[in-house]
């Protein structure tokens, strides 16, 4: 076995797409006690392990069986023995399947099990090690590069080691490509009830379930802002965007895990998946058109699939979500933030920095915080006057307005509930409570509200943009926090009784 002449990575791509200089993710496979990383460009998909694998008559090392995939039969090995860990296929235990990753090389496949095979890395935060090895172990061949990943050392898989050694292919007349084109490759996730397939040359990772931040960035199909390495990302739930309406998704409330799009420069965000669940590959013919009748938005699909078993998978066209206008502009309010009590711009400052943040710093402005569910700022031109919140006729009917009620001067205001207006419970009166008198269309409206927080002199980090309003830094000791600018202009007050 370590006599064999093995194809090496250079005989088989391109100079220029060295796996170090590569700019595809990572995605991490478990085998037991082992994670080892494949190059996204030579994954084709994962499916689940059968609880059986089919005998195949060979004498190549690590080979358990084969599995069938849609009629096609492919070799599956079990990797970790050839790497010195524990097997992972037990043919006594099969009480865990696991899944199969199905790795090409060429015009050919093979499978290897594993433990799963869901999280997906950014190139950016996989930092190559100049490790030098001159041995001819088979470790050292099957994973010649080594990464740095979340401070973790991580072998990354040569696909084109195993066939040296004998390991038998599947051949399948779909793949003509030395290199698949990453718009053949989807990942398969779930939204509520639906399965929807993003391709992965959009893709630039996978986020593990985060608290979501509903006090800014909730608009539309966006759900809120969720943290992850120092900056914080609009939550898409495309199901809204895309006309389906509201999704029951799984799992704690107030928390997601989702997939993180980039949109270059000009920032990024993250799609809500409630359950990561594959990685395929489909060919045209398996590809329907969508129907238009099934989604208000069917121009923003590839297709759809019906699988006898899956069910519908709805395939997303990637193109067309980097050039929707909605996601552009969510994507643009990303920002950087305080993560875990450390501070991504070092200590001393009083505020962002261009170099620090990739924003110039914002202009000052002095606005009313306060508290409705979300964390709001009024500027103070809209202000005309804050009052104890009196109880009002409509504050046990659950509706966002309350009546009305009398000023100072004896002017009589209409008076809504600020907190439903941006999706959020209507919390009871109680002490603290006030109504905020703005202008709104030449006259005045009560803003019921749930506390006011002070009035400070605020940064800036994003501007205004269509019907969002700014995003404001508050910096006060260790407080770091971000508040939504409220136009009175802008609130859906119902039924013309703030006007």
């Amino acid at each position: 076995m370590d006599g064999a002449t093995l194809p090496s990575r250079r005989d088989a791509v391109a100079p220029d797409e060295d796996l170090a200089e590569r700019s595809t993710p990572i995605a991490l496979v478990e085998l037991g006690a082992l994670t080892i990383g494949i190059d996204v460009g030579d994954l084709r998909e994962v499916m689940l392990a059968p609880t059986v694998f089919d005998p195949l008559p060979t004498t190549a090392p690590g080979v358990i069986g084969s599995a069938t995939l849609r009629g096609r039969v492919i070799p599956v090995v079990d990797l970790a023995p050839l790497l010195g860990f524990p097997a992972l296929h037990r043919s006594e235990d099969r009480s865990a399947p696991g899944v199969v990753v199905i790795v090409g090389a060429g015009e050919e496949a093979y499978g290897i099990l594993a433990d799963d095979a869901r999280q997906i890395v950014p190139r950016a935060q996989c930092q190559p090690q100049g490790m030098v090895r001159r041995g001819e172990a088979l470790t050292d061949r099957l994973l010649p590069t080594i990464l740095l990943i979340d401070q973790r050392s991580i072998g990354v898989l040569d696909a084109t080691v195993l066939p040296g050694l004998g390991i038998p292919m599947a051949r399948g007349g779909r793949v003509r490509r030395q290199r698949r084109d990453s718009a053949d490759q989807f990942l398969i996730f779930q939204l509520g009830t639906r399965r929807f397939g993003l391709p992965l040359g959009v893709i630039a990772a996978t986020l593990p379930e985060i608290d979501i931040d509903p006090s800014v960035l909730r608009s539309g199909p966006s759900e809120g802002g969720v943290t992850h390495l120092g900056t914080e990302r609009a939550l898409v739930n495309l199901a809204v965007l895309l006309g389906f309406g509201a999704t029951n998704s799984g799992g704690v409330k107030g928390r997601a895990s989702s997939i993180l799009m980039s949109y270059g420069e000009r920032g990024s965000l993250a799609l809500r998946a409630d359950r990561v669940c594959d990685i395929r590959s489909f060919s045209a013919d398996e590809i329907a058109p969508m129907p238009s009748l099934l989604s208000g938005r069917p121009d923003m699909f590839r297709g759809l699939n019906v699988d006898p078993e899956a069910g519908e998978t709805f395939l997303l066209d990637g193109e067309k979500l980097h050039a929707d206008p909605v996601l552009g502009t969510l994507s643009e309010l990303a920002h950087p933030v305080i993560e875990a009590g450390i501070d991504p711009r070092g200590v001393g400052h009083d505020g962002p920095t261009e170099q620090s943040t990739g924003h110039k710093k914002g202009r000052r402005t002095v606005a009313l915080l306060v508290e409705a569910g979300l964390k709001g700022a009024f500027v103070l031109e809209d202000v005309r006057e804050i009052v104890e919140r009196p109880a009002l006729s409509g504050d046990d009917g659950g509706d966002t307005y309350l009546g009305t009620m009398a000023l100072r001067d004896g002017g009589l205001i209409p008076v809504f509930a600020l907190a439903p207006l941006f999706g959020h419970a209507q919390s009871p009166r109680q002490p603290g409570s006030a109504v905020v008198v703005v202008q709104r269309d030449g006259e005045r409206v009560g803003l019921a509200i749930d506390a006011v927080c002070g009035v400070e002199p605020m940064t800036e980090l994003c501007p205004e943009s269509g019907s969002e309003g700014a995003i404001l830094e508050r910096r006060r000791g260790d407080d770091q926090t971000y508040w939504e600018v409220i136009r009175p202009s802008r609130l859906p007050l119902m039924g013309g009784q703030g006007a």
